[in-house]
């Protein structure tokens, strides 16, 4: 069994004791709070400095006491209570924990709306299940809701490549909704992911010409990528990106 190092004097020391106390490797632990593997090291070694946006994503995702990591004092894990107030797609949802491998639980924060998260590595099988895609749904994304918006249809995706650079960047999460046929001709401009053919993309949509071609041209931020053109006819689907969720920190 691995001995924890138990000498505590630094931020950096008393995050690698809880991160270790979670049971999580370096790369564990960052992949849980979007984070690069080599930030975290130099977190730990206080090389880098904890800023207070970090420190929420943290202290949200693991429950541990904010104070205790910054000081030293108090308890590493408030006494936490089941809640029951986190909502799935605007129904009452329980509250989900957070298990380590070494069975330290957290909790998802709460009032906020659970959306089933496409990951780059689903994104083969969202395509070809488009009908029935929550059922190839492994992981989710914990969203603050606006008052009145329905999140029935809405879904989290994770950003790809560097085509929508320097808005959106690789490991980015968004949240977009799923836009009707009977809305396409309709749609102001703004950013879009849609699946034509095989496809999944996130784009911009900077004129919307399908009542007037029967085609969309789609336009990456990036100016190293070109325009695609896409028929109406090879459109499977489309969500309207609104709002980034979480930026992943390198």
């Amino acid at each position: 069994m691995k001995t924890i190092d138990l000498q505590m004097n630094t931020v950096g020391e008393r995050l690698k004791y809880l991160r270790e106390t979670l049971g999580f490797n370096q790369v564990e632990f960052a992949e849980r709070v979007e984070m690069e593997q080599s930030y975290l090291s130099k977190l730990e070694k206080g090389h880098k400095g904890l800023g207070k946006r970090l420190l929420k994503i943290m202290s949200s995702t693991f429950e541990f006491n904010e104070n205790w990591l910054l000081t030293g004092e108090g308890e590493m894990f408030p006494e936490k209570k089941e809640r029951s107030d986190v909502q799935e797609n605007g129904a009452a949802y329980q509250s989900p924990m957070l298990r380590g491998p070494r069975g330290v639980t957290s909790y998802i924060p709460e009032h906020l709306i659970k959306v089933p998260l496409i990951g780059v590595n689903a994104r083969a099988g969202f395509v070809e299940n488009l009908d029935n895609y929550t059922e190839y749904i492994s992981d989710y994304e914990y969203v603050v809701p606006d008052y009145g918006v329905k999140y029935d249809k809405a879904i989290a995706i994770s950003v790809d490549g560097d085509s929508m650079e320097p808005g959106m960047q690789r490991g980015d999460r968004v949240l977009a909704f799923f836009q009707e046929i009977s809305e396409w001709e309709y749609l102001n401009p703004g950013i879009y992911a849609v699946v034509y053919r095989n496809s999944f993309v996130i784009k911009r949509i900077m004129k919307n010409t399908l009542q007037a071609t029967g085609q969309l041209e789609l336009i990456s931020d990036n100016a190293i990528h070109g325009p695609i053109t896409v028929k109406i006819e090879d459109i499977k689907a489309i969500w309207k990106v609104t709002e980034l969720i979480r930026r992943r920190l390198y």
